[in-house]
């Protein structure tokens, strides 16, 4: 059994460098971390809420969350460290590491060199080799062997020399009136991430470890875990695609909503555009960059619709996210037998925008009939079963179908590299990045050409899956 002052340095390096949640941004705490902090290994049922207890006597700010089974961990809700540790933290993160020998790794002290990192680098690749044979699907492993197979320096070459810019897109994030303890909380996460990438740029991945999807995911610390703008300044010497309106179509398709459906096949038809007219953004904003607030509460409310949100909370989320910014109304709603009035804003409207409401309706049906055959089919022909014990209701199952057609079309890209790269010591490109429905691909010629042929394969492989065809923009 190690000091309690050793036990206290390891907590503290765990909270202030250790693996954050991807969706909390908080540090996680499993059996392995505290069995390091603790000094030896797992001692029964009630040993891990003992050692627990210990820390929080040590440090008394210390508040964690409950166990979550997926996760099979809790999180670190607050740490109880001095604030003056944590702003050096934050300056350190925020520091470029131009020079890796003089780092050392902060939970083992050995030299975090080039040669560490590659080596480093060569274990976890090999580690994921065996973890992800058992992807829930073919197309899946495919996927992850490839990207996982990446040459490291295609990263090492453009994307450390970004990172001093990307850390201030990270502070350009988040403006001044957006200093909520969470949103602090994820800018520090995403500056240390941004510091772990300067030392090991390259991105691994693995799948879901709850099954509930085909889609790959971050497996390390890197970029594909930083807000959009950010990642989109680490990667400026790349060329990035992604499937236009790929879940809205998706969805359309496998729902058998013909209104939808024929809007969408438009030549120049934009979902946003047309929701941007129907609720007149224009004569409510002064500079193009405010519609960017419109369309982000639009898109988030259209994906909970696509991904099976009960109506109500729907239109709660547009009134949170837009009721500042559209005129208001009163309307009278009846609650427990009593009539109450309340301001609603754009939730009706957008809940009774045409081509919403034949969305509702179609997931509707696309739900009991789900229910009514104890599951569906996924784009590789994988049975999809319902499972309470498992979170896996219709409307989680109405995500794993979609999802699994928008990567197998995605797909294609992959296999057109596979195809093209077969006997060539130089190949005319790479794909970097891989984001769900979209890439970052690395040209060194050709470039027109080879995008037209992946536009074409992508558009293909949709219409014989869907009916309908996908565009790679």
């Amino acid at each position: 059994m190690i000091e309690r002052y050793d036990k206290a340095l390891r907590y503290a390096l765990i909270a202030l460098f250790g693996q954050t949640d991807t969706d909390s941004g908080l540090p996680l705490i499993g059996k392995p971390v505290l069995e390091w902090i603790d000094g030896r290994a797992f001692r029964g049922k009630r040993w891990g809420e003992h050692v627990l207890s210990d820390l929080k006597q040590l440090f008394p700010g210390m508040e964690v969350r409950d166990y979550v089974p997926q996760k099979k961990s809790r999180q670190l809700e607050t740490d109880g460290l001095d604030r003056r540790v944590k702003e050096l933290k934050r300056i350190e993160d925020t520091t470029a590491s131009e020079e890796t020998d003089r780092t050392v790794m902060a939970l083992t002290g050995a030299l975090c060199n080039r040669r560490a990192v590659r080596e480093q680098r060569k274990a976890f690749r090999e580690h994921l080799i065996v973890l992800n044979e058992d992807a829930p699907s073919e197309t899946c492993r495919y996927v992850l062997n490839r990207m996982n197979d990446r040459p490291s320096n295609l990263f090492t070459r453009y994307i450390p020399r970004r990172v001093r810019e990307a850390h201030d897109a990270v502070d350009a994030h988040f403006s001044r009136s957006d200093q909520d303890a969470d949103a602090l909380r994820n800018r520090d996460a995403y500056h240390a991430t941004l510091k772990q990438i300067g030392v090991q740029p390259q991105p691994f991945y693995s799948f879901s470890s709850r099954g509930r999807t085909d889609r790959v995911f971050s497996a390390n610390p890197s970029l594909l875990t930083l807000p959009r703008t950010v990642r989109e300044t680490l990667l400026q010497d790349f060329t990035s695609v992604d499937l236009r309106s790929a879940q809205l179509v998706i969805a359309a398709a496998l729902w058998d909503c013909g209104v939808v459906l024929d809007e969408l096949q438009k030549p120049g038809f934009s979902i946003w555009d047309e929701l941007r007219s129907y609720f007149r953004v224009d004569s409510l904003i002064d500079q193009e960059a405010e519609w960017q607030t419109y369309k982000a509460a639009f898109k988030s409310a259209l994906y909970s619709v696509i991904f099976g949100m009960e109506e109500s909370n729907v239109r709660g989320g547009v009134t949170r996210s837009l009721g500042t910014h559209f005129p208001m109304h009163d309307v009278f709603v009846k609650e427990g037998g009593e009539w109450k009035r309340q301001t609603h804003v754009t939730a009706e409207q957008f809940v009774e925008h045409e081509l919403i409401s034949e969305l509702l309706f179609a997931r509707k049906e696309a739900i009991e009939r789900i229910e009514r055959e104890g599951g569906a089919r996924t784009a590789t022909g994988i049975d999809a079963t319902l499972d309470s014990s498992n979170g896996r209701d219709a409307k989680s199952l109405l995500a794993t179908v979609a999802q699994s057609y928008e990567q197998e079309i995605m797909a294609e890209i992959l296999r057109y590299e596979a195809e093209h790269h077969a006997g060539s010591d130089k190949p005319d490109f790479r794909v970097a990045v891989w984001i769900h429905d979209g890439a970052a691909i690395r040209f060194t010629r050709r470039k027109a050409t080879h995008l037209e042929e992946m536009r074409r394969l992508v558009h293909r492989r949709a219409k014989d899956l869907l009916g309908v065809g996908l565009y790679l923009e």
